[in-house]
């Protein structure tokens, strides 16, 4: 796990990212009884009825039936006035990452999100692995969107886009499992948690070591190979 953090005038710009590369996987971290929420970073509340996904992106489609589920504290769509998140595709070969949640906070809240979609390396991994380049790009792009909602990894679980992957060796499948792109009951119970009181931070107790980060590396080896 690496943290950092770029300040800027009035905004502090984190990020959250799915990447390649040859760092040691993280450890630890919530399972499914435990809080996943990303070190406390939270949408205005005022936004929670109306986010949008502005989405350029040339391959992540967004089914948005899961997210809005009975329960979900966050109403998203596609289009229309709301609080928006930019979602683009971004990076190259040598970026190192597949998807990467950027949020800019301003007072406490995000201020700004954007979530990138590297479709050069997932043409790649979908390529080299021979798995299905639609179900990553839909777990990684949710896995991003859930990023920016708040919520950091869960593991150990099939059935959630939040599921990291890191460690595995089967990591290819596990990135590319067609029920891990979108979201499970314990999700949308942590947003509940998040989101409960507005105007407020009162979150449920963490789990040892699951603490959030500025940066959150997934390390995904190609077998010697650069990527």
């Amino acid at each position: 796990m690496i943290n950092a953090l770029l300040r800027a005038p009035a905004l502090v710009l984190l990020l959250s990212a799915c990447q390649f590369g040859q760092v040691p996987p993280v450890t630890g971290g919530p399972d499914s009884n435990c809080a996943h929420s990303w070190d406390g970073n939270h949408l205005p509340h005022d936004a929670l009825d109306s986010v949008v996904l502005n989405n350029s992106s040339s391959a992540f489609v967004a089914d948005l039936t899961l997210w809005n589920m009975d329960g979900n504290p966050i109403t998203l769509k596609h289009k229309g006035p709301g609080f928006p998140i930019e979602i683009v595709d971004r990076g190259d070969a040598d970026s190192g990452w597949l998807g990467l949640a950027e949020i800019w906070k301003r007072d406490g809240h995000i201020a700004r999100a954007r979530v990138s979609i590297n479709m050069v390396l997932m043409r790649k991994a979908a390529a080299r692995y021979d798995i299905s380049l639609t179900d990553m790009v839909l777990h990684v792009g949710w896995q991003e969107i859930g990023h920016v909602a708040g919520l950091d990894h869960q593991r150990g679980v099939d059935d959630s886009a939040m599921e990291d992957c890191v460690g595995r060796s089967d990591w290819p499948t596990c990135i590319s499992n067609p029920k891990a792109v979108g979201f499970n009951g314990h999700d949308i119970q942590e947003l509940y948690s998040i989101y409960r009181h507005v105007n407020a931070d009162s979150l449920p107790p963490a789990c040892a070591g699951s603490g959030g980060a500025a940066i959150i590396v997934h390390t995904f080896p190609l077998e010697g190979a650069q990527p």
